[in-house]
């Protein structure tokens, strides 16, 4: 990985969204350069919401997607030792056709949020603890862009997951490694993996070394370092009280 100093070209004039979105996606390093200069939110924070609610919504809208998220909770609850009653699961099934709405709203309250913490705790590491003087909505943006990769990502697996009949990640490391067994630990962290989640890291590191002016290889390195601390604390928690 070339490990040089990120230093930002002179900027060119601006450009519009649509460039935007797909430069994130193919073009991350020249993209970012206009991201940091003239850093707006909205229109990638819509885009993403909108892509991701609809991709997921359109699942579950289907008799297909229904089942695969009922046989998902109870697949889960059981794994947590609670056993749902037989005269429960009439009202569950009735309930599953609202499914798409909570999921679609709660796309709409809960990735804005998210974007804020991630934001937040971003600014305070590079800010605070390296002595970068990016603002607030720089970073934002950054990580509002990036997020497009997450959002790209329903699009690819939703299609995978309605031909699966299942809510579990298409593209997770565990698909990689079906002989193991579901309920080990090695399986749980597999699970917890996820290659557009490492992509969407690296793609959000790329930003932040343009904005910062440091090296994209410690910034990539040290995120992703992050996100398997993260990932492998999730699944050891999730492990214990399956197995608890």
């Amino acid at each position: 990985m070339n490990d040089t100093l990120v230093v930002q070209p002179a900027l060119s004039p601006p450009r519009g969204f649509v460039w935007r979105v797909f430069g994130v996606l193919v073009s991350p390093g020249e993209a970012y350069v206009e991201v940091a200069a003239r850093p707006r939110v909205l229109g990638a924070l819509v885009l993403s919401v909108l892509i991701s609610g609809l991709a997921i919504g359109a699942f579950l809208f289907t008799e297909v997607g229904q089942q695969a998220l009922i046989d998902e909770q109870f697949t889960r609850m059981e794994s947590f030792g609670f056993r749902i009653p037989e005269e429960q699961l009439d009202l569950i099934e009735q309930r599953m056709e609202n499914a798409p709405y909570f999921t679609m709203a709660g796309q709409l309250v809960v990735l804005p949020l998210v974007l804020l913490v991630e934001a937040g705790v971003l600014l305070g590491v590079f800010n605070v603890i390296l002595g970068g003087d990016a603002t607030f909505k720089q970073v934002l943006a950054i990580v509002a862009h990036a997020s497009l990769v997450l959002a790209f990502q329903q699009v690819f697996v939703v299609p995978l997951n309605y031909m699966r009949a299942s809510m579990t990640s298409a593209t997770s490391l565990a698909v990689f490694f079906p002989m193991l067994d579901d309920g080990g630990f090695i399986a749980q962290l597999l699970s917890t993996i996820d290659l557009f989640h490492i992509w969407w890291v690296t793609n959000a590191a790329i930003g932040l070394a343009i904005l910062y002016k440091r090296k994209s290889s410690a910034i990539i390195t040290g995120l992703l370092i992050g996100y398997g601390v993260v990932t492998l604390a999730i699944a050891t928690v999730l492990y214990l009280l399956t197995t608890g």
